[in-house]
């Protein structure tokens, strides 16, 4: 009996520890951010208490192991392992503990077209707040339908803030340039708050800023057909 016990709670402490990580990596999404308010009350209620627990169960299995003629206290192990198991079930199954799955979050500009009427694009600025922030520009082929993301090397994690506006709005603009596929893309394109209108429809101006409040400034070439850009200025 006391060595089912003393299996089962090895079983359970290991099985334990993996809740706990699983939930730090969805809560931190991939540990690229500090847990939000929203995880905050699962952490203190459910994560902590159960990660407690996993530490006595592991401080009782090494005294276990350096002391092996000791016996297995039947009450200890069985409230450990009814703890663990218990704490382990409500982070991983129930809807308002457990960890969203990775994912990216994307902050999209107004899907709009080229002047020319070629393609369609957008700015997408992903996992802002987070230490693998990055951006890239989104463009779709009007006549074939293909679709592809083109990186941009700026840095976005400085950014301390970003407004989503409702109606158009737009924080990069491209332009053609003299060689056929290739655009010019600006960041920002005017002034925050500027109105402006392309192919008849109004759009306005958001511009990307840091934490101290100065806006983005980049200008990339793009080249459509090899999914690139360079950045020129």
């Amino acid at each position: 009996m006391s060595k089912i016990l003393y299996a089962s709670l090895i079983i359970l402490t290991l099985l334990g520890l993996s809740s706990v990580l699983w939930w730090l990596y969805g809560a931190t999404n991939g540990f690229n951010r500090g847990i939000g308010l929203h995880s905050l009350a699962g952490l203190l209620y459910f994560i902590a208490p159960l990660a407690l627990t996993i530490l006595i169960s592991i401080i009782y299995l090494i005294r276990k192991g350096t002391n092996p003629e000791g016996g297995v206290s039947v009450l200890i192990v069985s409230a450990i392992c009814l703890v663990i198991t218990s704490l382990s079930i409500v982070v991983v199954f129930h809807p308002n503990v457990r960890s969203e799955p990775v994912r990216d979050f994307i902050h999209s500009d107004t899907l709009r077209p080229t002047h020319d009427g070629l393609f369609e694009y957008r700015l997408d600025l992903v996992n802002l707040f987070q230490r693998n922030a990055s951006a890239r520009l989104f463009v779709r082929d009007l006549t074939t339908g293909e679709e592809v993301y083109i990186p941009l090397r700026i840095s976005v994690r400085g950014v301390g803030g970003i407004s989503t506006p409702g109606g158009n709005f737009l924080r990069a603009r491209m332009e053609q340039s003299e060689l056929e596929g290739h655009y010019i893309l600006r960041m920002p394109p005017g002034t925050s708050h500027h109105t402006t209108f392309i192919n008849g429809d109004r759009f306005e101006f958001r511009n990307v800023g840091g934490r101290d409040s100065t806006p983005i400034q980049a200008t990339f070439l793009i080249d459509i057909p090899n999914a690139t850009s360079t950045r020129i200025e």
